[in-house]
């Protein structure tokens, strides 16, 4: 697999605190989620996050777009799935 077709996938299950009084994930968890797929990306690219930062190199999150198509709940998996763009 070339860098620009590399996708990173990590699946975990959603945790009780991540979510509302309804049980539905809060807006916010999301951006959690979003970190933990980019920690699995260099991992599984054969570096962890932290090996990167002693070597001096931080990866600034400049930005961040959500579209919420669906709810999610307690109790289920979550997928994320990262991919370096540009």
């Amino acid at each position: 697999m070339t860098e620009e077709n590399f996708v990173a996938e990590t699946t975990f299950p959603i945790r009780y605190a991540e979510t509302d009084a309804m049980g539905i994930v809060h807006h916010a968890s999301y951006i959690v989620y979003f970190e933990e797929g980019r920690s699995a990306y260099t991992r599984e690219r054969g570096r962890s996050y932290a090996a990167m930062e002693e070597d001096g190199y931080y990866l600034a999150v400049t930005g961040v777009q959500a579209r919420y198509k669906q709810s999610m709940r307690y109790g289920q998996n979550v997928t994320v799935r990262c991919w370096i763009d540009e």
